[in-house]
């Protein structure tokens, strides 16, 4: 016997219409139906799935109405309206949406683990910011235009600093980052110093 046979759906639209009356359930309902929306959306970057990011986006514009987000309200459906254009207009970039590079893959080992651009350039920012690097840049228009375009470049300069002194392995983790105990201990911050002062030790005297 497999799930089928139960006929879940329908068993669920009866149980649904047998407590339509119920103003608390009606509110768990709808709570649960956001609920769902928004894991729907996750799931969407997480595995790349184009087709699902736009319904599930689609079904979050009501929710920006409802809690009053003004700017999303406006933009998102704007959003939504000229991606589905693209598929007419620009039909190669529609192929490579479809094929799940509207997110990020920052590991093709671990399965489920995209994310999303803003997500991925804040990873290339946290190389560059911490204790003793760039900080405080966002009051001057200048400087964090600048530092939007370099950041991929000093980035990558970074991690290959922390591998030339042996503190990053190079062999992919078999663990989202985010599970790994050593990403998520209080001596991070210690680790990050110790980094900088083994690279200063491989520098001669008055070769900067």
């Amino acid at each position: 016997m497999d799930i089928e046979s139960f006929n879940l759906e329908k068993q669920l639209r009866e149980f649904d219409a047998s407590r339509k009356t119920d103003p608390m359930f009606q509110w768990a309902r709808m709570y649960m139906r956001q609920v769902m929306t928004l894991l729907q959306f996750q799931r969407a970057i997480r595995e790349g799935n184009w087709h699902l990011y736009l319904i599930s986006l689609e079904h979050l514009c009501k929710y920006f109405f409802a809690y009053a987000r003004l700017d999303y309200a406006q933009n998102i459906p704007e959003f939504i309206a000229r991606m589905d254009a693209i598929k007419t207009s620009n039909p190669e970039l529609w192929q490579s949406f479809t094929n799940g590079e509207f997110a990020v893959n920052t590991s093709n080992r671990i399965p489920f683990t995209r994310i999303g651009v803003d997500q991925a350039m804040e990873h290339l920012n946290k190389s560059t910011k911490g204790q003793g690097r760039i900080s405080g840049i966002t009051t001057s228009p200048a400087t964090l235009l600048k530092f939007c375009l370099t950041a991929p470049e000093l980035a990558r300069l970074a991690d290959e600093s922390e591998r030339l002194v042996a503190t990053t392995s190079t062999i992919a983790p078999p663990q989202h980052h985010q599970l790994s105990v050593k990403n998520c201990s209080p001596r991070t911050l210690h680790c990050s110093a110790e980094v900088s002062v083994s690279t200063l030790q491989l520098i001669p005297n008055g070769n900067w």
